[in-house]
């Protein structure tokens, strides 16, 4: 947002996206008397959405938001003087801030994160870029150039062209020899329904530097682990 001015453009298109993506409704809104907010009163008033401002010269009764400004701002200074750089960099390190800032444990969430408070499921985490993660091969995706690989532990799906296959180990042969093939014992068909997941499974390598995650779903075809 380049202008307080563009806030009559984006507040509708941030309500649809809460209303999309939440399955809820925005029914009010609290903030100071702005001229950017007060253009809005004849929107709010057409969607139901009642408007509350503070009184003239009492940002204290705005304290929540003014309290986020602040600990966005300074951390988002913080990571500029860290890295050495220029001010003209500020959106991308308050962007980065703010994604920080909710994937931290809160005493405000009963120590949750308000990533998982939102979307009720705590976030991913990916440390380095040399870290590896252990995962099932699955196949490929039909979208993109990438193998498909589930982490037993999480039940992620992850999407990535940067793995290392071992296939001298099938993490579901400790559980059930049924399962296994009858032509290669580092080949496995396995249901992803119904079988629990192996205390430490065989590892497929994976880059986290070029994986993407996404919620893996519910599974009725059968897989094959190499």
């Amino acid at each position: 947002m380049s202008n307080k001015s563009c806030v009559s453009r984006i507040f509708p298109q941030f309500k649809h996206l809460v209303e999309k993506q939440f399955h809820t409704k925005i029914k009010s809104i609290y903030s100071d008397n702005g001229g950017e907010f007060v253009t809005l009163k004849q929107y709010f008033s057409i969607h139901g959405i009642s408007h509350y401002t503070t009184a003239p010269h009492t940002p204290q009764q705005n304290g929540v938001s003014k309290r986020r400004h602040r600990h966005l701002v300074e951390t988002g200074l913080t990571l500029l003087h860290d890295a050495s750089l220029p001010l003209s960099y500020w959106p991308h390190a308050f962007s980065t801030a703010a994604y920080l800032i909710n994937r931290q444990p809160t005493p405000l969430l009963q120590n949750k994160t308000p990533f998982e408070t939102l979307f009720r499921q705590p976030p991913l985490k990916l440390k380095k870029k040399l870290d590896v993660i252990a995962c099932l091969f699955l196949g490929y995706s039909t979208t993109q150039n990438a193998y498909k690989c589930l982490d037993l532990s999480t039940n992620k799906l992850y999407l990535s062209r940067h793995v290392l296959f071992d296939e001298s180990h099938s993490p579901f042969q400790a559980i059930s020899p049924a399962y296994s093939s009858s032509n290669s014992s580092s080949s496995v068909v396995v249901p992803l329904i119904g079988v629990p997941a192996p205390p430490q499974p065989s590892p497929v390598i994976l880059d986290r530097a070029t994986i993407s995650a996404s919620p893996s779903g519910t599974a009725s075809a059968l897989s094959f682990f190499c």
